[in-house]
């Protein structure tokens, strides 16, 4: 695990969820859980979902990274 990797898991948590529009994601601090963002109506469908939980989970990663 490079240094960058251990950086982002000991900063944020990303949480994929499920729901009846699509998958979406929460990024929160890992040390206590404060809300930091959320994918509230950025998907690309028409619920502001992704259909796809690879796609989800890329979206919320790049979010992380941009954090950082």
């Amino acid at each position: 695990m490079d240094d960058l990797t251990k950086i982002l898991f000991s900063v944020v948590l990303i949480m994929l969820y499920n729901c009846a529009c699509g998958y979406g994601y929460e990024i929160s601090k890992a040390d206590n859980g404060t809300h930091i963002t959320s994918s509230v109506y950025e998907g690309p469908n028409d619920d502001g979902k992704w259909d796809i939980y690879e796609e989800a989970l890329e979206a919320g990663l790049q979010e992380a990274l941009k954090l950082i």
